[in-house]
């Protein structure tokens, strides 16, 4: 995947883009390959515009490369379109391997009666491991209930 967006980026690179640009590019790609949708990608690029002076260049650049992601069939959109078909064959390849693998080696074998099961024999054995006369006994510097104290008469009684 990085191969990819690298191979990308060299092609942003080759053309003489500014480096605000290329850096612009960069991070489109790299959320494209952590799954955002398109509309997240634009509010991004919207929060990015909001950043920087509106009359400068910068501003042009990432209305610019807005424009490209929204384009069908620009540089930008190819390279969005052909990270995303990689992310969906990674995620079949996935899936494909997910069913391959028997139940037993997966973990799937284990039900909630089973681990309500396993999970008794384990108290079973630990409470087990505890000597008999030290059942009742309690922590010896455990919390000591407060006695209660006297209530004080009120001041008006004393007047």
């Amino acid at each position: 995947m990085q191969a990819l967006i690298q191979k990308h980026l060299r092609e942003w690179e080759k053309t003489g883009a500014s480096p605000f640009a290329v850096e612009l590019v960069r991070t489109v790609l790299d959320r494209v390959a952590q799954g955002m949708t398109d509309s997240h990608i634009i509010a991004y690029l919207n929060w990015r515009k909001r950043n920087v002076d509106k009359t400068g260049e910068n501003a042009e650049i990432i209305e610019r490369i807005k424009e490209s992601f929204q384009t069908e069939g620009s540089r930008l959109w190819k390279a969005t379109d052909e990270i995303r078909d990689e992310l969906q064959r990674l995620e079949e390849e996935r899936k494909a391997k997910k069913e391959s693998i028997p139940p037993e080696e997966s973990g799937a074998w284990m039900t909630p009666i089973l681990a309500y099961e396993c999970w008794k024999d384990e108290q079973r054995y630990k409470i087990g491991l505890i000597p008999p006369d030290a059942w009742g006994r309690g922590r010896s510097s455990g919390r000591k209930r407060k006695k209660d104290k006297p209530k004080a008469l009120p001041p008006w009684l004393f007047a």
